[in-house]
Parts: C-alpha cells; sequence; structure tokens
C-alpha cells in the first residue's frame, strides 16, 4: 500500500514539472510609456474686409476632429456683420455659431459691411428768448389847428415803452394851456417826457392852446436830452 502511494507522489511530480514548463504569462507594459497622441488641425479665422470685427478665439487655434466649440465675430464700429462662409460657401448668417472640427485645416471668413453712422447733429446754442421790439406811432396836433408847433414831427414811429420828449411851441396870439390824450389832460407842461404807448392809435396827443391876441409867441424851450 506505502509502495502505491509512493508512485502516485512521483506521477504528480511529474505531471507538475510538465504544466509548470507550458505557463508563459503575457509581460505587462513599461510604465511610463507615452498615449498615442491625438492629431489636431489649423482653425484660422479672418475679417473682411480687415479691420471689421474681431473674434472670441485667436486667428488661428488647434482643434482635434470632431470637437465643436463657438465661433463669434465681434463688429467693429461703423461696421455691420453680414455671414460666414467657408471656401467661399455660406455656412451661417449668425455672428455666433458651434462649428465641429473637421479631419483638416480650414479658413473661416466674417464679412462686413462699412456702414458708417450719421454723426450726431450739433446741439442749437441755449440763446436766450429776446422778444422783438414793437413799434407805435406818435401823432401829434394843436387846438385849434394853427395854435402852435412842436419840437419833433408827427407821425414818427417809436418803440413801445420808449420815453419821448415832446414840446409844444405855441404860435404868436397863443398860450399854451396842456397837453390832452382822448380828451383827458395827462400834463400842463408846455414840454414832457412821454412813455410811448402800444395800439395803432393810441399815442395821439393834442396840444392846447388859448388865442390871446398881442401875446407874443413864447420862446423855444431847449429839449433837454
Amino acid at each position: 500500500m506505502r509502495g502505491f502511494k509512493y508512485i502516485l507522489f512521483i506521477l504528480a511530480l511529474i505531471v507538475s514539472a510538465g504544466t509548470w514548463g507550458q505557463y508563459n504569462p503575457s509581460n505587462p507594459a513599461e510604465p511610463g510609456a507615452p498615449a498615442t497622441p491625438v492629431k489636431q488641425y489649423v482653425l484660422t479665422l479672418q475679417a473682411d474686409p480687415m479691420g471689421g470685427g474681431g473674434f472670441n478665439l485667436n486667428a488661428t487655434s488647434n482643434h482635434a476632429e470632431g470637437e465643436t466649440f463657438w465661433v463669434q465675430a465681434n463688429t467693429a464700429s461703423n461696421f455691420t456683420f453680414e455671414k460666414w462662409t467657408l471656401d467661399g460657401e455660406v455656412i451661417s448668417t449668425s455672428y455666433r455659431f458651434q462649428y465641429t472640427m473637421p479631419s483638416n485645416n480650414v479658413t473661416l471668413i466674417a464679412h462686413y459691411t462699412y456702414t458708417p453712422s450719421s454723426p450726431t447733429e450739433p446741439n442749437e446754442p441755449n440763446i436766450p428768448y429776446k422778444p422783438q421790439p414793437v413799434y407805435s406811432v406818435l401823432w401829434l396836433s394843436s387846438q385849434p389847428s394853427g395854435g402852435g408847433g412842436f419840437n419833433i414831427s408827427s407821425g414818427t414811429s417809436y418803440e413801445v415803452g420808449a420815453s419821448v420828449r415832446v414840446q409844444a411851441n405855441p404860435a404868436s396870439n397863443f398860450t399854451f394851456v396842456n397837453w390832452t390824450l382822448d380828451g383827458e389832460v395827462i400834463s400842463q407842461n408846455r414840454a414832457f417826457d412821454y412813455v410811448i404807448l402800444p395800439g395803432e392809435n393810441a399815442n395821439r396827443l393834442v396840444a392846447q392852446y388859448l388865442y390871446t391876441p398881442g401875446s407874443p409867441a413864447e420862446p423855444n424851450e431847449p429839449v433837454l436830452p
């Protein structure tokens, strides 16, 4: 019985040695080996005309095939965005759109139109309002007619509110009495300052005289400035 167990032990050793020689596991990858690089392509952005605007990306940038990103055209002053083209074909009319990078280098062109704005109208100077002057005619007459004359001509226009020096000069055999306006006495002095009133017929002054035969004509008073 012991001999039989010994024989089985010898057979087990022989089988184990055979299988040991056949075990050949694969070697693991060397540590630190670089990964396969992802190929990238060049995206170029241009403005037509130059100076029409800028972009949210650099003029040239690298992108992997299938990468999706936003492309945006920024309009310069006095320009209006029109469209994006690729190889002469319109690919978008929106200033901002999503673009997927193909497996080749591409050039996208943003087209602009020069639209200068009209210059702002200059503000008118703030000139204070000045009303236009209003004029009225001063009429002078004698009662009775021929009773005397005046220092100024009748029928002259003056600005309303102006002060005018009027003077009555009695003729020979007449004595000055007073000045009346619309039948009312406004002065008993031969010479006084009259303020021009508004109205077409508002300034009709009448110098009233009294016939006094034998009275010499009164000397003209000096006209004060």
